[in-house]
């Protein structure tokens, strides 16, 4: 927006302040600006002596040249406020607590409970060498039954392994009967039946039924063989057979 000139008002009111220090009310001094004024004599009586001149048109121009030339006062342009920064908050942390480490226990395995009469061998899996023996013994766990005598089968591989011996445990008894002890070696068959002699306890606590020996032969080919339990009866203290009888077999490792 363009700003307005005051010059014309600062002129007018000088003219008025010259006006008034000069005369006053006489018309006959009323300056012009842009020309040289010419003075009037003044009419009446004659005034002797020499009048002294007037300065007040020449102070009139003098005022005006010096406005005219003058450089106008540039309009001050507005300061914008300074904003003042608001101070950042900072957070303070909170203590960190170092969590307690808890160990974790190593977990215990539990002994699956028995649910039935179980016949197994001492060992699942074994390690063994061409031509090597190892002994194997024969497992029963009567689960509150009484044992009166143990009708026991076996299959094996003819060409990784032979039945070496059989040796009587004591579930039956220091001294049980060995009623049947045969091994069919072309086969691969074994068969054993072994009784009480006397009074059978209830229950019969766990323990060994037979202790057997075996032998890899020396063409036995390098990895896994098995013996299978193929049956396992258990007569009890009435001379009746117990029902579900669970039975595992026999890994054996040939390196």
């Amino acid at each position: 927006m363009a700003r307005k000139s005051i010059l014309p008002l600062v002129v007018i009111a000088v003219l008025g302040l010259v006006a008034a220090a000069c005369g006053g009310d006489d018309p006959t001094f009323v300056p012009t600006p842009d020309a040289t004024p010419t003075p009037t004599a003044p009419v009446g009586p004659t005034v002797t002596g020499t009048p002294t001149p007037t300065p007040c048109p020449f102070i009139i121009l003098s005022l005006c040249e010096e406005i005219a030339t003058s450089t106008p006062i540039p309009a001050s342009t507005p300061t914008p406020p300074t904003a003042t920064p608001t101070p950042t908050t900072i957070a303070t942390p909170s203590a960190t607590t170092t969590p307690t480490l808890t160990p974790t226990p190593t977990p215990t395995a539990t002994p699956r409970p028995l649910l039935r009469p179980t016949v197994t061998f001492g060992t699942e899996v074994i390690g063994v060498g061409r031509d090597e023996g190892f002994d194997v013994p024969l497992i029963v766990h009567p689960l509150g039954n009484g044992i009166s005598a143990v009708e026991i089968r076996l299959r094996f591989d003819t060409a990784t392994v032979e039945l070496v011996s059989m040796t009587p445990g004591t579930l039956l008894g220091d001294d049980p009967l060995v009623v049947i002890q045969s091994v069919n070696d072309e086969t691969g068959e074994a068969q054993f039946v072994l009784a009480r002699k006397g009074a059978t306890a209830v229950p019969t606590q766990m323990g060994v039924l037979l202790t057997l020996r075996w032998r890899t032969l020396q063409g036995a080919s390098v990895g896994f063989h098995s013996v299978q339990l193929a049956q396992a009866d258990l007569v009890d203290e009435a001379f009746a057979f117990v029902p579900d009888v669970e039975t595992k077999s026999l890994l054996f490792d040939v390196k």
